[in-house]
């Protein structure tokens, strides 16, 4: 309980704004919003959010009790309109309600104790709630291919260690699958090579390589010299790459070889980057 009640009256303490709730709550909106702050600021806790247990307690003492109530809001008038002169004793009526209050604190159990009981209570509370509706609750087992859908999507992948070649184009040289493959297989393996489209200045080829170490050697180098191929009968037509890079996975243009996943996760994407923006 808070040990002095003039520094509360003095002070012109609001205890409705203690408890935050409005001057005509009634007394069980009173006694919820008491339950709710004396759970959060409960001196066990190794934080209670700057709340004053002892305030809030005697806010509620107060507050719940009609005729404390309207004592405290006669003291506090009469303090306001005589704050101005000097007082060099406790009024009798402040100490009057200092003694209620006690009195009545040695009449109910103690509040600790009150409020580990109501914490028991709502855990008892919500568990038999949980086993109702467990009860209540069909239990029918739902999964992706009870779902109403005219066929069931694939999403299956598979890893590839495929890159995406970009060299220059030339009309007085011709490079064909094999060319690309004998160049690009000083990294490693290669499984497949596939002409893709191209233009007036360049062209492109998808290479897919036997094991990631390769993938990471070739899509790691620099194209913009050719020392690697000095020395080989390919050296000339090697000055004529520009890049080499990932075509799936993490830094690569696609996530995966699965046009519907590829499809889900931009959509993900996107509705995350959304998100993002409107913060």
């Amino acid at each position: 309980m808070v040990e002095s009640v003039r520094l509360m009256v003095e002070r012109n303490i609001d205890l409705f704004r203690v408890l935050k709730v409005h001057r005509n709550a009634t007394i069980e909106e009173i006694r919820r919003a008491y339950h709710y702050l004396a759970l959060r600021c409960h001196p066990d806790k190794p934080k209670t959010n700057g709340l004053d247990f002892n305030l809030i307690r005697t806010a509620y003492e107060i507050l719940s009790d009609p005729p404390l109530r309207k004592q405290y809001d006669d003291l506090i008038c009469a303090y306001t309109k005589n704050s101005s002169k000097p007082r060099k004793k406790k009024p009798a009526p402040v100490g009057d309600l200092q003694r209620k209050l006690k009195e009545k604190e040695r009449q109910s159990p103690p509040t600790l104790a009150k409020i580990e009981k109501l914490r028991e209570d709502g855990v008892k509370q919500r568990r038999t709630l949980e086993e109702r509706t467990l009860e209540e609750t069909p239990r029918v087992t739902t999964s992706i291919y009870d779902l109403p859908l005219l066929e069931i999507p694939d999403f299956s992948t598979s890893p590839q260690f495929t890159a995406r070649l970009k060299y220059k184009q030339r009309p007085d040289v011709d490079i064909d699958e094999s060319t690309i493959m004998e160049i690009m297989s000083i990294f490693g393996k290669i499984k497949n090579v596939e002409l893709l489209e191209s233009d007036d200045h360049y062209a492109y080829a998808r290479i897919q390589y036997e094991d990631p170490d390769a993938l990471d050697a070739a899509t790691g180098y620099d194209y913009s010299r050719a020392q690697k191929w000095d020395g080989t009968r390919v050296r000339k037509l090697a000055s004529l790459l520009r890049s080499c890079n990932k075509e799936f996975g993490l830094g690569g243009d696609q996530w995966t070889n699965n046009p519907v996943v590829n499809a889900i996760l931009n959509q993900y994407v996107q509705s995350v980057s959304d998100k993002k923006e409107s913060f």
